[in-house]
């Protein structure tokens, strides 16, 4: 049984549904962790950890920003995780860019709310061009995430 995905309702910031930079949908990923609630860089080097759930809502907005009648369309939650993993993977595949499976986390529905990407260093740099700037907890996330990578090779 397929359950309506209702974003749409959510009232998001201008700024947090992406830019028009060309950057597409790393513009609103970007927004996130500049906000500092729901997305943070857990390196230096471009791997970032996003609330998913929240990501969801973003991608939504950002697609009916861009095509009017995606918000008519009843979407279930799975397709549109599915349509955001894609844009953040499929393009950027061949440059770098890579979700670190491992540290998906989810909830007692058996939902994805928390995922780790590798932002491609092109994108990285061009939508970061100062140094990467981490918060302190970030530093206990790569020991977590790399103890477990270590433990899973």
């Amino acid at each position: 049984m397929k359950s309506n995905f209702s974003l749409l309702t959510t009232a998001l910031s201008p700024s947090i549904i992406g830019n028009e930079d060309g950057n597409g949908v790393y513009g609103f990923v970007k927004d996130l962790i500049v906000e500092g609630k729901d997305a943070r860089f857990v390196n230096k080097k471009g791997r970032y950890v996003i609330n998913w759930s929240r990501a969801l809502d973003c991608y939504t907005e950002y697609k009916a920003k861009k095509n009017p009648q995606f918000k008519s369309k009843k979407l279930c939650r799975r397709k549109v995780s599915n349509s955001l993993r894609a844009a953040l993977l499929n393009f950027y595949k061949k440059e770098g860019a890579k979700e670190y499976k491992e540290s998906k986390k989810v909830n007692e529905k058996d939902e994805v709310i928390e995922r780790q990407f590798q932002m491609p260093p092109r994108v990285l740099d061009s939508l970061f061009p100062e140094e990467v700037q981490l918060t302190d907890d970030s530093e206990q996330d790569e020991q977590e995430t790399s103890s477990v990578a270590s433990e899973v090779c």
